[in-house]
């Protein structure tokens, strides 16, 4: 309970409350009144992600064969580089030309921890890799992007310091799509080593893998946002192709969203809301706890903040499972995966 009367409507005026009478005074109905005006409507919101925010024009991007702002004429001294996660809808270098193709005999998975970019160190995210795999009909979609020789060391050295976990260059076979006789070239992609300490394989059940997603984000955004888009530039890139792992794994983490993520938040967020009212009945501050409730409001406008309050409410729990069984995966680790050799 607020301590008197008075500083419950002098809280309610600072927060624009309506004033409901005495039952209002107890916390219970204080975090629901609370809860209702700003935050209820938040978690009913979709964030737009970047491929489907006009403003980005993603989709046309994709479709670009270059993002130099003069020509550079080709020359035998140009890198190729092959893209098959985040790099083939948001290329971080310059290139000056870009080509639609696959490699053979690997797989893409989330089989990588990411604690950098869609994940932080306490809560890793999870990113593709590729394995080598028996089979060379096992083909990998992705881009290909020509390095100019005038821009060719910076460009490597970005990418070195990207990759610095552990990977080192390789060599393989691009070809392009749709395929035509004779258009196949040699291109350079990141390969780690077996002991990566990212390496993630070891868990590889699709229910799991969309769980860490489910709450991970980091410096680069929310994780779900990498899943989803990677999907989605695969589908317009490369129509009627399919990507099991990658499609099954993206309609298990939009399940759990739609499944369990507004239960999970309002009940976070109530908790946070507690917890400052809380505070403000020891030190009697109604202005302390205004701050700190328009504070709340101002970071579930970030980027992560979802996936904040759910890693927090499901630790609170102690076990996700409490709230997401994980159903028995009818995936398998691949019987044809050759070695762990992992490329971020």
């Amino acid at each position: 309970m607020l301590r008197s009367k008075e500083k419950f409507v002098e809280l309610c005026k600072g927060l624009k409350l309506p004033l409901n009478g005495e039952a209002c005074c107890s916390n219970e109905m204080l975090v629901k009144h609370i809860y209702d005006k700003y935050f209820e409507s938040r978690i009913t919101e979709v964030d737009v992600p970047p491929w489907l925010d006009s403003s980005h024009n993603l989709a046309k991007s994709l479709y670009i064969t270059t993002n130099q702002t003069r020509f550079i004429k080709p020359s035998d001294e140009d890198v190729w580089i092959f893209g098959y996660g985040s790099l083939i809808w948001r290329p971080d270098f310059p290139f000056i030309d870009r080509k639609r193709g696959y490699i053979r005999g690997y797989k893409r998975l989330f089989y990588q921890n990411s604690i950098d970019h869609r994940g932080t160190q306490e809560k890793p995210g999870r990113v593709v890799t590729l394995v080598p795999t028996a089979s060379y009909n096992s083909y990998v979609y992705g881009m290909a992007y020509r390095i100019s020789a005038e821009h060719r060391d910076e460009v490597l050295a970005h990418l070195d310091h990207r990759e610095k976990n552990g990977y080192d260059r390789c060599d393989v076979q691009f070809y392009e799509y749709p395929e035509q006789s004779g258009n196949e070239f040699s291109i350079t992609m990141y390969i780690a080593t077996p002991d990566n300490t990212s390496y993630a394989g070891n868990i590889w059940q699709i229910p799991k893998i969309a769980q860490q997603i489910f709450t991970a984000a980091g410096p680069s955004g929310p994780n779900r946002e990498y899943l989803f888009s990677l999907a989605n530039a695969m589908r317009a890139l490369f129509p009627g192709e399919d990507d099991r792992h990658l499609y099954t794994l993206e309609a298990e983490v939009k399940k759990l969203i739609s499944d369990h993520e507004p239960q999970l938040l309002e009940k976070a967020l109530k908790q946070e809301i507690l917890n400052i009212i809380k505070t403000g009945n020891v030190d009697g501050d109604v202005r302390e706890t205004v701050r700190d409730v328009e504070q709340l409001c101002k970071e579930c406008t970030q980027p992560g903040w979802r996936e904040d309050l759910l890693a927090k409410e499901l630790h609170c729990m102690r076990e996700l499972a409490e709230v997401i069984p994980a159903e028995k995966s009818t995936s398998s680790p691949s019987e044809s995966i050759k070695s762990s050799v992992l490329l971020k």
